[in-house]
């Protein structure tokens, strides 16, 4: 299926944005994608802004946690902390007014990932949440940020890392509607965790996601699947359906017909003794077998013309070319 494509890496997707609001959650989906990121890529730094780093960390398992770096942008956000210090190699300090794209670049460059043998590492990025940069910062300023943090997924010799995907969480229902688009603009896959269809499932943990995915080629893939992910943030894919008009309507619980010639004030159709009477109604310009004239009424094959000339008519008896030699 499409999600299951897209979190193990067979869809190529350098930006995934997932939209999440109050009542669905969208971490467990976001540590899924960690878990596999993991797998593909040899480090995963995490900008962190709505948990604490230990909190994060704790979700995975030690092993993992020695390949993932951590930016905690959650315990002093406003930088009022000047005596804050990175007492852990694997966590870094960041502001709201921080450029991000520089400190995680400049991070790799000083770093043991980058290879001096000269292969490259391959690096991801996870972001949670947006929502604090989409908060503090114009969209425009945040957008741009994201494009320099995965526009160096292209291979740098000179650097030694590849940034492999960005994948970043955003609070939905926080935001409007331009600042959605404008994120959405940039990502090449986008997964809206939804309650749809929840009223006929009676398990509550499964979830529905609607995915719209951008291929390079520039087809765009729109799909809904259901979904449950355990504690140890494995996802299990169930159902897969399109994504379309038909398929939004195929969801929803079945609406009546309404019939519009309800309560009018005045009546549509005819009864059986008005339909009779209209049938019976002689119109002035109908032909009429019954109606008996002069002009109308002869034999078959049989026709005939009546002249009545008025009075000041000038007729003349006499045939106006009887001089002529013809």
């Amino acid at each position: 299926m499409l999600l299951g494509d897209i979190l193990n890496g067979k869809e190529k997707s350098h930006l995934v944005v997932i939209h999440d609001n109050i009542s669905q959650s969208g971490r467990p989906l976001l540590y899924c994608f960690v878990k596999s990121l993991l797998k593909s890529a040899d480090y995963v730094h995490a900008l962190l802004w709505d948990v604490p780093t230990d909190q994060f960390l704790s979700a995975f398992d030690p092993q993992m946690r020695e390949r993932i770096f951590c930016y905690d942008g959650f315990t002093d956000p406003l930088g009022w902390n000047l005596e804050c210090g990175d007492s852990d190699k694997h966590v870094c300090t960041i502001h709201q007014n921080s450029n991000l794209a520089q400190i995680v670049k400049s991070k790799l460059n000083s770093d043991g990932s980058v290879s001096n043998s000269g292969s490259v590492i391959k690096v991801a990025i996870v972001i949670d949440s947006l929502s604090k940069l989409l908060v503090w910062k114009p969209t425009s300023a945040v957008c741009s940020s994201l494009y320099q943090l995965y526009s160096s997924s292209s291979t740098n010799s000179q650097t030694g890392y590849q940034v492999v995907q960005v994948v970043c969480l955003v609070h939905s229902d926080l935001h409007n509607d331009q600042s959605l688009t404008a994120v959405n603009f940039l990502a090449s896959s986008i997964l809206m965790l939804t309650h749809e269809n929840q009223q006929q499932n009676t398990d509550e943990t499964v979830s529905w996601c609607r995915l719209l995915h951008k291929r390079k080629t520039g087809k765009v893939l729109k799909k809904v699947e259901s979904i449950t992910i355990n504690d140890e943030y494995e996802m299990t894919e169930h159902e897969e359906r399109e994504w379309n008009a038909s398929c939004s309507v195929k969801y929803n619980e079945p609406v009546a017909e309404v019939d519009p010639t309800q309560n009018l004030t005045f009546n549509l159709k005819l009864t059986d003794d008005e339909r009779q009477a209209r049938s019976n109604l002689q119109l002035p310009y109908m032909y009429h077998e019954k109606k008996t004239s002069e002009v109308t009424v002869h034999p078959s094959g049989e026709g005939k013309v009546f002249y009545q000339p008025d009075e000041a008519d000038d007729f003349d008896d006499e045939d106006p070319d009887d001089d002529l030699d013809i």
